[in-house]
C-alpha cells in the first residue's frame, strides 16, 4: 500500500484530467481548448509516475532509473507542448501560463535527471 499523501486523490484528478482531454478530442474541439488541461495532467502523471512505478515494480535501481527517464521524457513533453500552445495562443495571460509551464518543466526536467545522475553514482561508489 503506498502511503504517500493524496496519492488516490491526485489518481482521481489524473483520471477526471484525462477524460475531459479525450472528450475534447473525439468531439474534434481545437487543441487550444484543451491544451492546458493536458499540461495540469501530465504534470500530476510526473509527480506520481515513480510511485505507480513501485507499486508494480520492485524497488531496484533499475526501476528507479526507469521512473527517472518516464519523468524526465514526460516533462519533455511539457515543454513542447508548451511551446505549442505559446504559439496558438493570442491572450497574454495564456502566454504567461505556457512561459510558466516551460520555465517550470525546465528546471524539473534537469533536476530529474541530476538526482537519478547523482543516485547512480552513489551506488555504484557501494
Amino acid at each position: 500500500m503506498n502511503r504517500k499523501p493524496f496519492f488516490y486523490i491526485m489518481i482521481f484528478f489524473l483520471t477526471f484530467i484525462f477524460a475531459n482531454v479525450i472528450r475534447n478530442i473525439t468531439s474534434g474541439e481545437p487543441l487550444e481548448n484543451y491544451l492546458i488541461y493536458a499540461l495540469v495532467g501530465l504534470f500530476i502523471l510526473a509527480s506520481i509516475i515513480s510511485d505507480f512505478i513501485k507499486i508494480f515494480m520492485d524497488g531496484t535501481t533499475r526501476t528507479l532509473t526507469m521512473g527517472s527517464r518516464i519523468t524526465a521524457l514526460i516533462y519533455a513533453v511539457i515543454i513542447a507542448l508548451s511551446i505549442k500552445g505559446l504559439t496558438m495562443s493570442h491572450e497574454s495571460f495564456d502566454r504567461a501560463i505556457y512561459i510558466a509551464y516551460i520555465i517550470f518543466s525546465a528546471i524539473l526536467l534537469v533536476l530529474t535527471l541530476y538526482m537519478d545522475r547523482v543516485r547512480r553514482k552513489s551506488e555504484t561508489l557501494k
